[in-house]
């Protein structure tokens, strides 16, 4: 249902949610503001307009409209009132609730990040070298010594890091990319599609402060183009960030919530065999009290059935 407008009582919001949903009025072709066939179709009044004599009568509009008003309430007030009776969830439904909404979220954000996704190839020229040991060392102490570098903000890789890059080429032959603002997991791929768009090889990847260097190559020339056309620009970079943020916050929501549902299992699953040790406890403790109730009673029969004896005994 649409967002309630601002002093706009619940009811009037409901009324209008299904007039804009149930009754639709149309123009016939005679330009009249009178309802067209099958215009009016709705499950709160089982007839049609069309279907009543005299569909052009103001009055009949009126009635069927207050009619329509008046079951819209009724329904509207059943709701309301199953809303406020309805029956408590346990803790463990509420985190199951949570859970799937959460879920459901997170594919819906990844059906949207579908449209952004880079789809950029290789270069035609490009040709990855093979390095050997010794290049691979050279290339990494001038990499480590440079201090040329390209930021990767929150918008992450888009046009404009790449050309950033090839600017960086222009005089040098290797790069930093500053990746500190994004988690390490995301650093790899990310390194594989900067890899992919500007045509550069990967020389290494420091872990403790999330730096990319990549090497341009001998063979390196220089695109007429700088900025593949398959790229992002600024305005869809951003969108596509705030949607991975927005997924990856609700993937660390759902992880708390599953160890919040195994903890709550857990301590129920403890209860419940705490509760059935002690029914069993109570039940041997009623069984042996009832035993010795029997025994005790046996006793006293039997010094009964030994009282007259003695007194027999004693009156001879």
């Amino acid at each position: 249902m649409a967002r309630r407008v601002v002093g706009q009582s619940p009811f009037q919001h409901y009324l209008s949610f299904f007039r804009s949903h149930s009754y639709a009025v149309g123009k016939c072709a005679d330009g009249f503001g009178y309802p067209c066939q099958q215009a009016f179709r709705t499950d709160l009044c089982s007839t049609a307009l069309d279907d009543r004599p005299n569909a052009e009568s103001k009055e009949l509009k009126r009635m069927l409209k207050e009619e329509l008003k008046q079951r819209v309430k009724e329904r509207y007030y059943k709701d309301l009132h199953d809303y406020r009776n309805r029956k408590p969830p346990t803790p463990e439904e509420m985190l199951l609730q949570n859970i799937e909404k959460a879920r459901r979220k997170v594919a819906w954000t990844r059906q949207m990040l579908i449209p952004f996704q880079l789809l950029g190839d290789q270069p035609a020229n490009y040709d990855p070298e093979i390095l050997t040991s010794e290049q691979l060392h050279y290339v990494k102490k001038i990499g480590r010594k440079n201090q040329n570098y390209v930021p990767v903000g929150k918008r992450g890789i888009y046009g404009g890091t790449i050309q950033n890059m090839h600017l960086n080429w222009k005089k040098h032959e290797t790069v930093q990319i500053d990746c500190h603002m994004f988690p390490f997991e995301q650093v790899n791929d990310m390194a594989e599609d900067l890899a992919k768009l500007s045509g550069g090889i990967v020389i290494e990847i420091i872990k403790d402060k999330k730096i990319i260097i990549l090497y341009r190559g001998k063979n390196y020339v220089r695109p007429e183009n700088i900025i593949p056309k398959n790229t992002l620009d600024k305005r869809k970079a951003l969108k596509k960030a705030l949607y991975e943020k927005s997924m990856y916050a609700v993937l660390r929501n759902i992880t708390r919530l599953e160890e919040q549902l195994r903890v709550l299992r857990q301590t129920m699953a403890h209860d419940i065999a705490a509760n059935s040790l002690q029914q069993q406890c109570s039940l041997e403790v009623e069984n042996s009290g009832l035993h010795n109730q029997e025994s005790s009673v046996v006793d006293n029969k039997l010094c009964y059935k030994d009282e007259p004896r003695h007194e027999s005994s004693a009156v001879t």
